[in-house]
């Protein structure tokens, strides 16, 4: 078996702690390898597999949350847990880097929270990947049409292809 499969299925048994992550996941993965095979350009010339790698485990630091983080609305949880839940990305990386994740894919893990001109977090990096942006895009566009506890009916359509605009293609517009 290739080393990435073996790497997804380490990563994917840490996400299914939390099937509705686990589920997240998989459609993130799905829908970015969906968007690659209709414009394998939007890589350039990272590593398709690497990508896909990526987005299947951009969350891996939501694994070790705590349930509420999960269920409460931001405004109730306390600082500290907000903080924990801002530097998802970073533990994420480091999870992944445990597991053997190319350091390539790492990258891509954790800034997929990162927006041009530093709009993003945890680093605030000015010029993400533009491959870690379509990731974020795919990731917002996944989380809106999915029940959430705190919103319990996905958004609209429009709405999620408005959000994926935003949080992705608008800030690979200029790469």
């Amino acid at each position: 078996m290739h080393v990435l499969e073996e790497i997804a299925k380490a990563g994917v048994a840490i996400l299914k702690k939390n099937k509705s992550l686990a589920a997240h996941s998989t459609r993130v993965y799905i829908i970015t390898q969906r968007v690659l095979e209709i414009d394998s350009k939007l890589i350039d010339n990272f590593d398709r597999e690497e990508v896909l790698l990526a987005a299947l485990l951009h969350d891996l630091g939501k694994a070790t949350w705590l349930d509420n983080y999960f269920t409460e609305p931001l405004a109730l949880l306390k600082p500290a847990d907000k903080y924990v839940m801002d530097c998802h990305p970073i533990s994420g990386k480091k999870t992944a880097m445990n597991l053997g994740v190319p350091e390539t894919a790492q990258v891509m893990i954790e800034q997929h929270y990162e927006r041009p001109e530093g709009r993003g977090y945890p680093n605030k990096i000015a010029d993400p990947l533009p491959v870690s942006l379509l990731i974020a895009g795919v990731d917002a566009y996944c989380a809106c049409l999915e029940p959430r506890p705190y919103r319990p009916k996905p958004l609209p359509l429009k709405v999620a292809l408005q959000e994926a605009a935003e949080k992705g293609h608008n800030g690979m517009v200029n790469h």
